[in-house]
């Protein structure tokens, strides 16, 4: 694989190389067929290794299916752990990080957010996550009638700061 690199006039706004897409997919040896995206996210993890670029150890909050996870860590992130509340999330989680798979080795924990204290030794570069936005967003007061901060999950991103304030990342 060559190194990827995009070059870029800075006095113009339009990359150097109209074709910039296609040659990353080329850079990368992949095609756009059905699965490209997975076979991207999968080729960049490859480059990056290639290059001896270390990861970026991440720890992932409100993460779900793991679907943020995924396109992390294809982007050169090592998602250490992930904190869900939804046992049937976790579940899936749990199978994504088993060996072999894109998530091998990060560590899900099922827990309410409010619940979790990471190990003081834990040593995170960045935390990546995305809090519940139902009460702050137009859909959400339509259909529940709730609104910001009135509502518990309005609040679960003090959790998220908490966190960060706890464990201060690099990044």
């Amino acid at each position: 694989m060559q190194q990827l690199s995009l070059p870029l006039e800075l006095h113009n706004s339009e990359p150097a190389n109209r074709n910039w897409f296609q040659d990353i997919l080329d850079t990368l040896e992949v095609g756009q067929q059905a699965t490209w995206t997975d076979n991207f996210g999968k080729s960049l993890h490859k480059c990056l290794q290639q290059q001896g670029i270390p990861p970026v150890k991440t720890l992932s909050l409100f993460s779900g299916g793991g679907g943020l996870d995924i396109a992390f860590h294809d982007s050169g992130f090592e998602i250490v752990q992930m904190v869900e509340l939804e046992a049937k999330y976790v579940q899936t989680l749990q199978k994504n990080s088993q060996l072999g798979k894109r998530l091998e080795g990060s560590k899900p924990i099922c827990t309410d957010i409010r619940d979790y204290f990471p190990d003081p030794n834990l040593k995170v570069d960045f935390i990546i996550g995305g809090p519940p936005c139902q009460t702050f967003s137009a859909a959400g007061r339509r259909a529940a009638g709730v609104s910001g901060t009135t509502d518990t999950r309005g609040t679960l991103f003090q959790e998220y700061v908490r966190i960060l304030k706890l464990l201060q990342p690099k990044r």
